[in-house]
C-alpha cells in the first residue's frame, strides 16, 4: 500500500490532471488545437476562461483560440468559438461571437450597414434606417436622404482561419446600387382665388344721389285761326 502511494506521488503532473473527466478537458482542447493548427504540444498553453464553465483559451504558435467544452461531455470534442466580423465601407469593423450574433438577429450586420450608409449618403446616421436584408439575414438595404442603397455582403475568406485574436469569419460591405426614392405625388390643382376688390381711398367721397330733373312748363296749345272778314264771292247778294 505504501508502494502504491509513493508511485502516485511521482506521477507527472500532466497525468494527474487527466485523472478526472473535468480536469481532462484542458488536454482535449490542447490536442485539438495541435491537430488543427500543426502546433507542437510543448508550445501550447491552456487557460480556463474566468467566470465561465467549460471554456478555455488556448494559445500557441502565435495563435489564440477559445474552446467551449460545456456540451462536450466527458470525452467529446470541444467546439472552437467563432467570431464573425463585418467591414463597413468606411473601414470600421463590427464583430461579435457567432452565437451572440445569431441570438441578436445579426445586430452587428445592422451596425455595419448603418455605418456604411452614413459614409455613402449625405446625411447623418440618425436619419438612416435599414429596410431590407439579404437571403442570409444580413442587413443590406438602407434608406436615407431620399435615396436607397443596396449592399452586397462579400466573404473576405471562404473558411474561418485562426488569427492572433480568434478564428474569424469576415464579411465586407460593398455598394451594389444607389437609387433615388420616388418623389411623392403633387397635390391636386385647385381653382385660383378671386382677386380682391379694389380698396377705396379714404379721401374720395361718393356724392349723394340727386333727384331726377323736373320737366319745364308745358306750352299752351295755339289758338285756332280767326275767321276772315272778307266775304266769299259765292255768298255776296245781288
Amino acid at each position: 500500500m505504501r508502494f502504491a502511494v509513493l508511485g502516485l506521488a511521482v506521477l507527472p503532473p500532466l497525468l494527474l490532471v487527466s485523472a478526472g473527466c473535468v480536469q481532462s478537458r484542458p488536454l482535449l482542447v490542447r490536442n485539438e488545437f495541435a491537430a488543427s493548427y500543426w502546433c507542437p504540444v510543448n508550445q501550447i498553453e491552456v487557460r480556463p476562461e474566468p467566470g465561465s464553465e467549460g471554456r478555455y483559451h488556448v494559445t500557441g504558435c502565435g495563435l489564440e483560440v477559445t474552446y467551449d467544452c460545456s456540451a462536450a461531455g466527458e470525452t467529446g470534442p470541444c467546439q472552437a468559438r467563432l467570431r464573425v466580423e463585418y467591414e463597413a465601407t468606411d473601414g470600421t469593423s463590427h464583430g461579435a461571437w457567432l452565437e451572440e450574433e445569431v441570438a441578436s438577429n445579426n445586430s452587428m450586420a445592422r451596425d455595419a450597414a448603418l455605418a456604411s450608409a452614413a459614409h455613402d449618403l449625405p446625411c447623418d446616421r440618425a436619419s438612416i434606417q435599414v429596410v431590407g436584408a439579404d437571403p442570409n439575414g444580413f442587413a443590406n438595404i438602407v434608406e436615407g436622404c431620399g435615396q436607397r442603397v443596396t449592399y452586397q455582403i462579400a466573404d473576405v475568406a471562404g473558411e474561418p482561419t485562426a488569427s492572433p485574436s480568434e478564428p474569424v469569419k469576415k464579411h465586407k460591405y460593398v455598394v451594389l446600387t444607389r437609387t433615388p426614392l420616388a418623389a411623392p405625388p403633387a397635390p391636386p390643382a385647385s381653382a385660383p382665388p378671386a382677386p380682391p376688390a379694389p380698396a377705396h381711398s379714404a379721401n374720395v367721397t361718393t356724392p349723394p344721389p340727386q333727384p331726377p330733373a323736373s320737366a319745364g312748363p308745358v306750352p299752351a296749345p295755339a289758338p285756332p285761326p280767326a275767321p276772315s272778314s272778307s266775304a266769299s264771292p259765292l255768298t255776296t247778294p245781288r
